[in-house]
């Protein structure tokens, strides 16, 4: 089953036949919209029932049971001190307690894939269909376009939290292990180019400075995994994959970030503590969706976190 699919999407029966339901499916697919902005009832969803039997002799219609529709975009959430995100937390009410005398002022998201699947590959190395759970991002052949730059600062709420606004098609952003420098910093990847393609948040805060509160600072954000201590932890890069959310959760401000937006999509970033704490939504129970919003109760999320200098 496919839901919300742009008129300009759908496929007549003669590019049917013939083709396996991995071949079919791989036609469906979806664009990011102007600005990265949904409007309601356009988030592209997925499902598939449990195989039915049928028996053309008896008449009798099949049961096709319960399908379980899946987001075909991840979802991001940034906030200053977004409430019950720690680790062992089963619940996020979606609030912002805010960090005292900080303002968030911009958002930018860098190389949003302009395209993506509807539906996920078969294989169980990228979909595990007994947990309803990406293992791994399904991109469209050929793989899609990049956006540069996507700005929802005018989204931004209360100062202080960007909220069910992101949605945004599943990403590869492959490992290569960036590390901690000895400051704390994310250091850069020696291959400058391929760090500046990767999928990453720009923000821009105020009242960092002390000095001049007034003065707008900005920092970049990665969408990483820590693995060791403090001392000397090391990072992996995550993908984004369909029917997650990803709560990036800026806890502390250390000290001032970079001039410039320019200067600050290079990196390292420092002064900053935050975690990326990775929500699997596709075992929600007792859920609403109206077009946007989705509510319900997840069993099932990661913490991952990133140190302050």
């Amino acid at each position: 089953m496919l839901a919300n699919i742009a008129t300009s999407d759908e496929i007549g029966a003669d590019e049917l036949t013939g083709k396996t339901r991995e071949e079919v499916m791989g036609l469906f697919t979806f664009f990011m919209p102007d600005k990265g902005e949904w409007k309601d009832g356009e988030l592209p969803m997925w499902g598939v029932s449990d195989p039915v039997k049928v028996d053309h002799g008896s008449g009798a219609v099949p049961k096709l049971g319960t399908i379980y529709l899946i987001r075909a975009v991840a979802r991001v959430d940034v906030g200053l001190k977004l409430s019950e995100t720690s680790e062992g937390a089963s619940t996020f009410d979606e609030k912002a307690e805010g960090i005292e005398g900080i303002t968030l002022t911009k958002v930018f998201f860098y190389n949003t894939n302009t395209k993506g699947r509807i539906s996920p590959f078969e294989s169980e190395a990228y979909w595990d269909q007994v947990n309803r759970k990406a293992k791994q991002p399904s991109i469209p052949d050929p793989a899609p376009a990049v956006t540069g730059r996507t700005d929802r600062t005018s989204s931004i709420a209360e100062e202080k939290i960007l909220l069910r606004e992101v949605y945004v098609p599943e990403a590869v952003n492959t490992p290569t292990g960036a590390t901690q420098g000895a400051n704390g910093e994310t250091l850069p990847e020696e291959d400058t180019e391929n760090f500046l393609r990767r999928p990453y948040i720009v923000v821009g805060l105020t009242g960092v400075d002390k000095s001049r509160p007034d003065k707008e600072t900005f920092f970049r954000i990665d969408y990483l995994k820590r693995t060791g201590t403090e001392a000397d932890a090391t990072y992996e890069y995550l993908p984004l994959l369909r029917n997650h959310r990803y709560l990036v959760n800026i806890t502390e401000v250390g000290g001032p970030g970079f001039d410039t937006e320019e200067d600050a999509r290079k990196g390292p970033a420092a002064n900053i503590m935050y975690n990326v704490v990775v929500w699997n939504e596709s075992t929600m129970s007792n859920v609403q969706y109206d077009g946007q919003y989705m509510l319900g109760v997840s069993d099932d999320h990661f913490t991952f976190y990133r140190e302050v200098a």
